[in-house]
């Protein structure tokens, strides 16, 4: 019995395996079935016409909490459907953006131009982000109720800033309907004086004029458009402060119900508010550095401002001034991309070797960078900085303070970082080394405080201070940061401008810079004679300015006269302005430019156009009135009646017809020298009703003349789905004899050759994925170039495509079953199979199909689950049903032959039982 009870055993476990359960898979299968992945979120109305403007970016304001922040008032709205209609209509790049855009610092004048807030007002937590995006340069058109921030901010005016909203003190809502155009500007200049707008009779809000008077900012506010029969209520108003931030404006008029009337003031306003800077700046408070620009930034001592003052002298000069907040990757190539100078101090955290070499190919393409150390306590911060420094012959000294805690030295280099300044305050600092190609600027004895190198088209200056910079009141310190930001944006100048006009608050205000700087016009600035002379002569730049423009109308520069004629000998191009001509008026200068003086103008008389066909007066612009005339600048001399010689052409006068004895603009018949004999700076009225000064359209026309720049549209920026086709870039320049181009993408030549005048297109398809510049160069006969830049972003913000393949059944046992999706990406990564909710299978992805054999399933229920990832880590899945039916002959046992089924077995191994049964049972008998 107990031999029979184990053959029962036997075969209980024979049967027992050759039954699988449903379902069950081997142990080795059972992993961790997640898949990590990341959401990267990618962020023909006529308009104001100036030459050369490019696509205004706008970010307009959304915000759907319209309750009113603590320093607001009353309610807000958020119905700007036809204010964002109208500025959608135009050619402009309009971006509704929100307080999360907002406070992940999104708003900087690297996105965007102007912004516009529409009745509503920044909520709590983004008050300082907005007035940033102010102080750096950028501007603020304000609607309505938005006035509350204007004056909370410390824009209009800036005795409530941070305290109140102002109502009732500086403005008000009032119930008229009616506004009268009091003053022709940019922003009204598609209206007459006198010209009435209408809009819904409701109550809107006002500025209070006599209240604004009283303010700091007075002397620097422009009265547009008041209420009608009220000259003291104010609907639409500017303000262009030459001490900080950018522009700004406000329109008191309905936003649900945007007045008609309203619309080209609305457009002409985004192209007076939008910057047009001499240079970029961005200041790097990601890597927790030591001092911010102003309080309350991410930084290691925040509870003060410390550059803001450097911040304000440097936008008051028309730079803008971003902050590079926290963010991925921190210092990547799109993030430098658009800027001229970052400056960097102390930093605590550390830069990845990757921001290194961004910041190294950004130098070596003509960035510059300021990098600022102090005292030897910083050994973390200096030893981060020495790490950025690498590839150069600049270093901290990690080690050797200030020998004098606080000391002036005047121990100071010979060069245009110089200019004006006889000496440099320095506080609780250390030297710094350098070796190689780089240079001293300042020295304390044997010491160093001051080097810089230039490194490929870019520049480094480096320096032991947090303090200098961030007391530029002290000495010369302020002077000396502007020229160094001066010097660091003209590394490609080809022109070169002195100026000592004192109006517009600064040298970097004139009308002849701000011509340059809407024509994106690289150029050195110099103000002294020192600077001019040295300038002329090669000894602190070469020579080899393509035109040089000499806007002397205020100090005497006669001593600068043989400097002039000695460089004017070698070919090169010249605007001429020298009001001292009336104290050497037999120097040999004026022969060679074809001019002898016989008056002189003091009586604010007008100079007549001789040739209104001419470019200077009919070019870039259509200076359309008959005369120029000197408004009220408090000069004596206003210019010169001249006589004219065989080598030069009069092209105004003091008399309505030309008159020999009586020209006033005369130019070379080569083209070399234009010289204004009729003083441009005292053009500052509008006689030709254009809304822009006289002698700033003068100066455009001229610039463009004698460079003979080809002219070059803007097309808008592209951002396009990777994997996508069809994208494209298409510039129409023109010019009068056109040569050559050439297309760069993000700096290498893709494209050039012969240039007849017709449209260039280059494809931008398949440049792959990130930021990218794609830039055209054109020349004409002048052999300058003009260029545009259009930047390019590929982006990858869809999952991979995916089939859907239906559920299926299958028999056990049969051979070619598959399954198969059909999946595709640009950047495909890798796939991960689930059974059942364990890892079944995994690999690298390539982007084809992605295929199951399924020949060995058993009987049985299975869900498989397919997860495909891009290489950005979007994530896609499906999942499918497998049905495992027992074959039509009986359930298979794995392993065994197809014809040897679990029936056939089973009778088998009975078969085999019953005969050992009766041979056991026979053996028993004998």
């Amino acid at each position: 019995m107990k031999r029979a009870q184990t053959i029962l055993l036997i075969m209980l476990f024979l049967v027992g395996i050759c039954i699988v359960p449903n379902g069950i898979i081997s142990p080795a299968r059972l992993q961790d079935d997640r898949v990590t992945f990341a959401d990267a979120r990618n962020n023909d109305v006529e308009t104001a016409e100036l030459p050369n403007d490019r696509v205004f970016r706008v970010a307009f304001y959304n915000e759907t909490n319209t309750t009113a922040p603590d320093y607001a008032v009353l309610s807000l709205t958020n119905n700007y459907t036809q204010i964002y209609d109208v500025l959608s209509s135009s050619s402009y790049d309009v971006t509704k953006i929100n307080s999360t855009d907002i406070e992940n610092y999104e708003l900087n004048t690297a996105n965007y131009d102007v912004v516009i807030l529409a009745d509503n007002v920044p909520r709590e937590n983004i008050t300082k982000h907005v007035k940033d995006f102010w102080l750096a340069g950028g501007g603020v058109l304000a609607i309505d109720s938005a006035a509350a921030f204007l004056v909370y901010g410390g824009i209009l005016p800036r005795e409530n800033e941070s305290q109140s909203h102002g109502f009732l003190e500086w403005w008000k809502y009032s119930s008229t309907n009616v506004s009268e155009i009091v003053e022709k500007t940019p922003i009204s200049q598609s209206y007459a004086n006198g010209s009435y707008l209408v809009h819904d009779y409701a109550s809107w809000a006002v500025y209070n004029w006599t209240a604004l008077m009283d303010t700091s900012v007075s002397p620097y506010l422009t009265k547009i458009a008041r209420l009608n029969g009220s000259d003291d209520l104010v609907t639409a108003i500017s303000i262009d402060a030459p001490d900080k931030g950018g522009r700004a404006a406000f329109f008191g008029v309905p936003v649900p119900d945007f007045p008609t009337d309203w619309e080209s003031m609305l457009l002409d306003a985004i192209g007076w508010l939008a910057p047009r800077p001499k240079g970029k700046i961005l200041f790097d408070v990601a890597h927790n550095n030591y001092y911010p620009v102003d309080a309350g930034d991410p930084t290691g001592f925040n509870s003060d401002s410390r550059f803001s003052t450097l911040r304000d002298d440097l936008v008051s000069r028309r730079y803008t001034f971003d902050k590079l907040w926290p963010s991925v990757g921190n210092f990547t190539a799109g993030v430098l991309a658009p800027y001229d100078i970052v400056i960097i101090n102390t930093p605590e955290i550390n830069f990845t070797a990757s921001e290194v070499t961004a910041i190294n190919d950004w130098v070596n393409a003509g960035g510059s960078l300021i990098a600022l150390g102090d005292n030897s306590g910083f050994l973390d911060e200096h030893q981060n900085l020495n790490y950025l420094l690498s590839n150069s012959d600049l270093r901290i000294n990690l080690t050797d303070n200030y020998n004098t805690f606080s000391f002036t030295t005047t121990e100071l280099m010979n060069h245009p970082t110089m200019e004006d300044v006889d000496e440099l305050e320095f506080s609780g600092g250390t030297y710094v080394n350098y070796s190689g190609s780089a240079t001293p600027l300042a020295m304390d004895e044997q010491n160093t405080v001051i080097a810089f190198q230039e490194i490929g088209d870019g520049r480094i200056l480096l320096a032991g201070d947090i303090n200098f910079l961030s007391n530029v009141d002290s000495a010369n310190n302020s002077k000396w940061a502007v020229n160094v930001a001066n010097w660091l944006t003209a590394d490609d100048a080809k022109v070169l401008l002195y100026t000592d006009d004192p109006y517009g608050g600064n040298y970097y205000r004139t009308m002849v810079a701000d011509a340059l700087n809407q024509l994106e016009i690289p150029f050195y600035l110099t103000y002294t004679e020192t600077g001019l002379n040295a300038t002329l002569n090669g000894t602190w730049y070469g020579d080899d300015w393509d035109l040089t423009i000499i806007d002397n109308c205020n100090w005497q520069r006669q001593d600068s006269y043989p400097h002039i004629l000695d460089y004017l000998e070698t070919g090169k191009q010249m605007i001429l302005t020298s009001w001292t001509f009336e104290f050497e008026k037999e120097d040999p200068l004026w022969s060679f430019i074809g001019v002898n003086w016989t008056e002189t103008i003091m009586s604010n008389a007008p100079s007549y156009i001789w040739d209104n066909s001419h470019p200077i007066f009919d070019g870039l612009v259509n200076y359309n009135a008959p005369t120029l005339n000197i408004a009220s600048t408090g000069f004596t001399i206003d210019g010169f009646k001249l006589q004219v010689f065989d080598n030069a052409t009069a092209l105004t006068g003091a008399t309505p017809t030309e008159q020999d004895g009586n020209g006033s603009i005369v130019l070379t018949n080569t083209n070399q020298v234009l010289f204004n004999g009729f003083m441009l700076n005292g053009l500052r009225g509008d006689a030709d009703s254009s809304a822009y000064m006289d002698g700033f359209e003068i100066y455009l026309n001229e610039i463009n003349f004698m460079l003979n720049l080809p002219e070059i549209d803007h097309p808008a920026d592209i951002q396009y789905e990777d994997g996508s086709t069809g994208h494209s870039i298409t510039w129409n320049p023109t010019d009068s004899s056109p040569d050559t181009y050439q297309v760069f993408i993000d700096g290498s030549v893709v494209d050039s050759g012969s240039w007849d005048g017709s449209a260039i297109n280059v494809n931008v398809d398949a440049i792959g994925l990130g930021f990218h510049t794609v830039e055209c160069r054109v020349i004409g006969d002048s052999g300058h170039p003009r260029g545009d830049i259009v930047f390019v972003t590929v982006v990858d913000t869809t999952a991979p495509l995916i089939s859907n393949p239906s559920d299926m059944e299958m028999e056990a046992g049969t051979t070619g079953n598959t399954l198969t999706w059909v999946a595709s990406d640009a950047n495909p990564s890798h796939y991960v199979i689930l059974l059942n909710s364990t890892e079944y299978d995994s690999g690298v992805w390539d982007g084809d199909s992605v295929v199951l054999d399924l020949d060995d399933l058993t009987p049985g229920t299975y869900f498989f689950t397919l997860k495909v990832n891009d290489t950005l880590g979007h994530l896609s899945e499906d999942i499918v049903l497998v049905t495992v039916t027992e074959p039509t002959g009986g359930p298979i046992i794995p392993g065994l032959p197809e014809w040897l089924d679990t029936q056939t077995l089973l009778l088998i191994v009975i078969g085999v039982l019953a005969l050992i049964i009766i041979v056991m049972a026979v053996r028993r008998r004998k």
